[in-house]
């Protein structure tokens, strides 16, 4: 395996809106997680960072470093010490509070180290900001959501050529051949690897070259390659693997795009206009292979057209998350000049301590 770090989102801009996996972040059985609470700009980001370096100095090579989908270069999150421990940005839209306080969980506010009063001074103006952030989210959001409905309709045209048996006989003999049952039921951590961001749909592709030396890439411009996916994860689980399932970013709970297993240090990858894996391939499953072919010719036309309209109705929702993150830019201004940093940096130390790294 590539010594690349381990990138991942958990919250992805949908046809949905904005949709959350940070339930996947922690459990009871963690040792210690810490939501960090406090507005843009006061240091959630640069804090978490600091956490990640310290624990990859420690030698801890299961650091996953969670992205922000609204401006990738800040973090969301980090999970570490083989995901005993995590520390993430408890704000909305990924909203997170205490489950077992103290006990597994607890709040570190960064917004105890601002000046309330000149914060109070901007407020029509933080206010104002808030607002216009919120329509261009939400004008993103109609936009995948009008992107999803021709993906759909190009699906339902793809459905009845698909030679299913033909299919499931290719994921039997995956399961097959690279499957072996290693124990009882295992596990699915969900996971994004690509988001539709303002840098456009942008992806991290290099985590699966550091979690996995042999990779299968399904070539799939039709959409199918996530009824293969669905099926090889329900059969890893069955055999005692515990996997990351990376969901597409459109339709984060259902639609199933890669699956990486590392203890086997394999992954299944899909390929196709949006995300393409430019890593070494064990093989290339080409999924036109799985469709009635002398059928398709009858729909290419309009498939091209909801393609065209999918690649356009995106481009406009990544210009509107743009201009959302040039609004959260102005916005973090007030709150970098209301901050106490070296507060923040005392805090950073109480979360080092907490964690055993300082």
């Amino acid at each position: 395996m590539e010594n690349h770090p381990i990138e991942f989102y958990l919250g992805a801009n949908s046809a949905a809106g904005f949709v959350s996996l940070f339930s996947e972040l922690y459990n009871e059985n963690s040792r210690n997680a810490v939501i960090l609470k406090g507005g843009p700009g006061t240091g959630k980001s640069t804090l978490m960072k600091k956490i990640a370096a310290a624990a990859a100095e420690r030698g801890d090579d299961t650091v996953e470093y969670i992205h922000c989908s609204s401006d990738p270069d800040s973090l969301d999150a980090v999970i570490f010490d083989d995901g005993k421990c995590c520390i993430a940005d408890g704000t909305a839209p990924h909203t997170l509070d205490p489950k077992w306080p103290g006990a597994v969980d607890q709040i570190i506010n960064l917004g105890d180290c601002w000046d309330k009063a000149k914060l109070v001074e901007n407020k029509e103006k933080i206010v104002e900001i808030c607002k216009r952030k919120t329509k261009l989210y939400e004008m993103a959001y109609k936009f995948i959501g009008t992107a999803n409905i021709a993906m759909k309709e190009n699906f339902s045209l793809i459905e009845p050529l698909i030679r299913k048996e033909k299919l499931q006989l290719m994921v039997d003999r995956l399961v097959e051949s690279e499957l072996p049952r290693v124990g009882a039921e295992g596990k699915e951590k969900r996971r994004l690897l690509s988001g539709i961001t303002p840098n456009g749909v942008f992806g991290y592709f290099d985590t699966v070259e550091a979690l996995c030396r042999r990779v299968y890439v399904f070539e799939d411009e039709h959409g199918i390659a996530p009824i293969a996916m669905a099926r090889l994860r329900d059969a890893a689980v069955r055999m005692g693997y515990t996997v990351y399932g990376c969901y597409c970013p459109v339709e984060p709970l259902e639609k199933l795009e890669h699956l990486l297993i590392p203890s086997l240090s394999l992954g299944f990858v899909t390929a196709n206009e949006w995300h393409r894996y430019e890593g070494e391939s064990v093989k290339t499953v080409n999924m036109r292979n799985y469709l009635t072919t002398a059928e398709l010719k009858n729909c290419r036309a309009r498939l091209a057209f909801n393609n065209r309209s999918v690649k356009e109705l995106l481009e406009e929702a990544v210009l509107k998350l743009s201009q959302a993150k040039e609004l959260h830019g102005m916005l973090e201004k007030y709150y970098v000049d209301a901050m106490d940093f070296a507060g923040v940096e005392q805090r950073g130390q109480e979360a080092m301590r907490l964690f055993g790294l300082a």
